[in-house]
């Protein structure tokens, strides 16, 4: 299996708010950002970026959302373990 990428976008609109992108990519999250600036004029970074081979276990929208400083800080931690209950669930014979 092939590692990707779970990553954080913030969008920044002309009046100051902000919007977080939580999303998947097998390519490069650049590469994503690249696409997303196309036909939007707010500002557009990528914020974190993990890499994982259980990206593609990630459910996601591909919304923006709305998120408090601390789960911006915490992006890493939360992705790191969530990859370890997948990992938890695949090695358990119980699970399928």
């Amino acid at each position: 299996m092939s590692d990707g990428y779970v990553y954080l976008i913030v969008e920044g609109d002309q009046y100051g708010e902000e919007k977080y992108k939580i999303g998947i990519t097998k390519n490069s999250p650049q590469e994503r950002l690249r696409k997303l600036k196309t036909g939007n004029s707010n500002e557009l970074d990528v914020l974190k970026v993990y890499r994982s081979r259980n990206y593609k276990k990630i459910l996601s929208e591909n919304e923006f959302f709305y998120l408090t400083n601390e789960q911006v800080l915490g992006f890493i931690d939360s992705c790191k373990e969530a990859e370890n209950i997948v990992d938890a669930l695949r090695d358990n014979p119980f699970y399928k």
